[in-house]
């Protein structure tokens, strides 16, 4: 008990020094809105900003096993977003066009809307204070530890995923093209599971109930649904959703809690397996990631060409490290700039460049042709499997 109070004592003490900080200003932080995004908010509803502080304990559990499931959490937080508002969710966090009344093809079948090479431009908006910046990284650090995808800080490219404190957690699903919002408004970042539920959605995933197969998994007792709410339960079809060859995954961090959208307090949907829970994750499941690196092409996270990585390899993953490194994002941002931005950072020994890539899948992401789709990442990051130098 004496540790527990401890350790809550220091994150209060740490948490204070968050809230009284200016928020963190990344790289490209600075830019303003162009013409485009401007209208795009102007057409779209108006969801509220909404910041909160975490208390000691969200703190102290954030990334941890004693999180909330992250699907159940964001249906508890988004009954309290605004009237009106809630009818451009679907699935109770997908966020639609104001204008759109059917629901899009599932990313995962819809090639066209992956994200180029797995790289994912990202903005976190300047209303964030810095703590909240620091538990968005470290979701986001949750896929460049598992997976192929990297998330890089905006820098002019048309297509970006913008990260806001909107009122509730929601994102769009897959690359739809210009500045797209995630919301992991109020708290919505106190959880890591939660961040990462809204940034799979974002990389083209939906959730894992609205499978073809599903209904030989789990049971749907749509008696004890909220009227006019049924439509949360909608099940896909093979010409919309791709299964990638995975079974039904009852413990993925994208699967519905056994309550959602309860009318009554009793069960929606329920497995039809004994022994297992539903909705209560926190982290990826081990057929989360594999999803993930098969949409993207690059199921063997361990593939570096069939050659051990040397540990004194020491090079940048981004072409704007150095500017970054200049304006100090080294030590405002040291999650992301440390391991991406070693040389810039100063984080390893001087050494002699030479012909080779910076990120173990580039290779991989040439034989996909990414060279030439994705020139502006892939010549100056993967200058060996481009045959560039």
């Amino acid at each position: 008990m004496k540790f527990l109070v401890s350790q809550l004592s220091v994150f209060i003490a740490v948490w204070i020094g968050f809230s009284s900080a200016k928020p963190l200003t990344r790289g490209t932080d600075n830019a303003n809105l162009d013409v485009v995004d401007v209208q795009l908010i102007e057409e779209t509803p108006s969801f509220e900003m909404n910041l909160k502080t975490p208390t000691a304990y969200e703190l102290l559990t954030f990334g941890t096993d004693q999180e909330e499931g992250s699907m159940e959490y964001i249906l508890q937080e988004n009954q309290n977003i605004q009237s009106g508002v809630e009818h451009y969710l679907i699935e109770g966090d997908i966020k639609v066009d104001y204008n759109v009344s059917q629901v899009s093809p599932n990313a995962v079948r819809n090639r066209n809307v992956r994200w180029p090479g797995g790289v994912v431009p990202y903005f976190i908006d300047r209303s964030f204070d810095s703590g909240a910046r620091q538990r968005i990284l470290a979701a986001i650090e949750r896929y460049h530890q598992t997976t192929c995808i990297r998330f890089v800080p905006w820098n002019g490219q048309r297509d970006y995923v913008h990260i806001v404190p909107r009122q509730g957690c929601f994102s769009a699903v897959g690359r739809r093209g210009g500045r797209q919002e995630l919301s992991v408004g109020g708290a919505c970042n106190f959880h890591r599971g939660t961040i990462m539920h809204e940034l799979m959605h974002a990389v083209g995933f939906q959730h894992e109930q609205t499978r073809t197969d599903r209904d030989q998994f789990v049971t749907v007792y749509y008696q004890n649904i909220q009227p006019g709410l049924e439509y949360n339960f909608i099940r896909y079809n093979q010409d919309t959703i791709d299964h990638l060859q995975t079974r039904y995954d009852y413990y993925s961090i994208m699967h519905y809690p056994m309550y959602a959208f309860s009318r009554n307090g009793r069960p929606t949907i329920a497995p039809r397996q004994s022994g297992v829970s539903i909705g209560n994750r926190n982290d990826f499941s081990t057929t989360d990631i594999l999803k993930i690196n098969r949409y993207y092409e690059c199921e063997d996270t361990t593939d570096n060409g069939g050659e051990e990585t040397n540990p004194d390899d020491c090079e940048e993953t981004h072409p704007n490290c150095s500017v970054w490194a200049q304006r100090g994002e080294c030590s405002r941002n040291p999650a992301w700039m440390l391991p991406n931005c070693p040389v810039s950072c100063r984080q390893c020994r001087p050494s002699t460049p030479g012909c080779s890539d910076d990120n173990d899948f580039c290779s991989q992401w040439a034989r996909n042709g990414e060279c030439q789709r994705n020139p502006r990442y892939m010549l100056t990051s993967c200058r060996q499997s481009c045959n560039v130098c």
